[in-house]
């Protein structure tokens, strides 16, 4: 009798082989500068700003244990103006006006990471150009995101993935702080 209690147990588990059965969601917010010039440049694109997640390494995602993790996918991004930002003591090229997202025409999100010794790229947002958020004195940018985009194997990679911002527009009179937070869903299921 006991043998198959446990022959129907496994049964019923490899028949939900890649079954989510619930959800939990992750948070991470990462600091970033955007560099400043004194005099403008007129338009450009500038160089990718690449910042890291780690949200395998988030102990509630640890707690999940990787095998119950059946997908990851973006909630949402928000580009925030960091108080630090207007601090002449930590801006050498402070101007003394409020910094905002002014300068910026168009953003997009990408995740890069190396899986099987493959270096792999994923759109995860952008901010189209002329976006009507992008106003003078905007200090809060909301990304539209890919939320159906599953991400798992990124976020699982070997060191994990990174966030590749790309900006274009004008430079900014001075250096631009900012808070990136980024929110998460997880699946949790069987694989």
């Amino acid at each position: 009798m006991r043998s198959a209690t446990a022959l129907t147990l496994c049964a019923t588990m490899v028949a939900c082989s890649d079954t989510t059965v619930g959800t939990r969601s992750f948070e991470q917010t990462e600091p970033f500068t955007i560099p400043g010039l004194p005099f403008s440049i007129g338009q450009v694109t500038l160089p990718p700003i690449g910042i890291p997640i780690d949200l395998a390494e988030q102990e509630a995602y640890r707690e999940g244990d990787f095998d119950f993790i059946t997908s990851v996918k973006v909630r949402d991004i928000v580009f925030d103006i960091a108080p630090s930002s207007n601090d002449a003591a930590s801006d050498p090229l402070e101007d003394g006006n409020l910094d905002s997202f002014e300068f910026v025409s168009g953003l997009s999100l990408a995740l890069r990471a190396t899986i099987d010794g493959v270096e792999q790229t994923v759109q995860i947002a952008d901010l189209p150009m002329n976006d009507p958020q992008i106003a003078s004195n905007a200090t809060r940018l909301i990304m539209n995101v890919n939320d159906e985009q599953d991400i798992r194997d990124l976020i699982e990679a070997p060191g994990g993935p990174t966030v590749l911002i790309t900006i274009s527009g004008t430079n900014p009179p001075d250096n631009v702080d900012v808070e990136a937070k980024l929110r998460f869903r997880a699946g949790l299921g069987f694989r």
